[in-house]
């Protein structure tokens, strides 16, 4: 009796970080079969600039600010809408707010593993841009934000050599029962 609830454990542990990994793995091939087919995406109510792609476009984003509460900072979302990453630029698109991140004045970028959100410093803003996208979302967006930011720097064919290496890597990592 013990023993099968000790097996039954060990199988849900296992499909749990089979589940995981083939996540990422379809997050890395997609990734890279989009350097590989690179056709301009259109979003209806996203304006690209001259020369511009859009490399994703993330619905049900969050704007995050800094708000005091009882003497605390507290994260708040204060807008809800659209996250949209493109090989210049970062731009959150809500109802209320839409805010710019150009990449020529990136000067930081932090993401938040825990709860699934991106902050984006630009020297021409006093405070950082936060979006929050959840856990689900996580790995996705990491990898777009880095291949976009690799695109505006024209390190393309040092970005896909990351991936493929990455790529092997995790292969080499999957789960076994």
């Amino acid at each position: 009796m013990f023993e099968k609830k000790k097996e039954r454990r060990r199988q849900e542990e296992y499909a749990t970080k089979l589940a995981a990994w083939q996540q990422q793995m379809d997050e890395l091939k997609g990734t890279l079969a989009f350097l590989d087919e690179h056709d301009p995406q259109e979003v209806e109510g996203f304006f690209t600039k001259p020369g511009e792609e859009i490399i994703a476009y993330v619905t049900d984003t969050g704007l995050v600010e800094l708000r005091s509460r009882q003497g605390m900072q507290v994260s708040v979302i204060v807008d809800k809408g659209n996250l949209c990453i493109t090989t210049g630029r970062i731009v959150f698109q809500g109802p209320g707010k839409t805010i710019e991140c150009d990449f020529a004045k990136l000067s930081g970028l932090h993401f938040d593993e825990e709860v699934g959100s991106i902050t984006v410093s630009v020297s021409n803003r006093q405070k950082p841009l936060t979006v929050g996208y959840g856990l689900a979302a996580q790995s996705l967006i990491r990898w777009r934000v880095d291949l976009a930011v690799a695109i505006h720097r024209g390190g393309e064919d040092a970005f896909e050599k990351k991936l493929r290496l990455e790529l092997d890597r995790l292969n080499q990592a999957k789960p076994i029962l």
